[in-house]
């Protein structure tokens, strides 16, 4: 990846770069960066010309719309994506609790209905 350049924004700041392939076109990405407690966080990355914020916001808005309007399903969905790849046996986090349940194996959610 190379920086190729930044500009300030009213709020904060993008960074632009270059991803760098050897046999193919570079992909532009920018990251634009907000000043929160008086550091720089990212608060969107722009692919191509492609918000993944704007993106992201349309996938959760389709997901809760698949399921009658209730964020439980997006949570579900969000749970198995997370834990997808986890070895047997690792701890997965119980319904409505943002920690972990020691003890509590991973157990795969119901599939989401299909997004229509």
């Amino acid at each position: 990846m190379q920086v190729t350049g930044s500009r300030p924004t009213p709020a904060g700041i993008i960074v632009k770069s270059q991803i760098i392939r050897p046999d193919a076109p570079p992909i532009q990405v920018d990251w634009q960066l907000g000043v929160e407690s008086g550091l720089y966080k990212v608060s969107d990355v722009i692919v191509d010309g492609v918000s993944m914020a704007v993106s992201e916001r349309a996938t959760f808005a389709q997901q809760i719309a698949a399921n009658g309007g209730q964020v439980t399903g997006l949570l579900a969905h969000m749970r198995e994506a997370t834990f997808a790849d986890a070895p047997p046996g690792v701890p997965y986090p119980a319904a409505g609790s943002p920690y972990p349940a020691a003890g509590v194996p991973y157990q795969p959610a119901a599939p989401a209905p299909p997004i229509r």
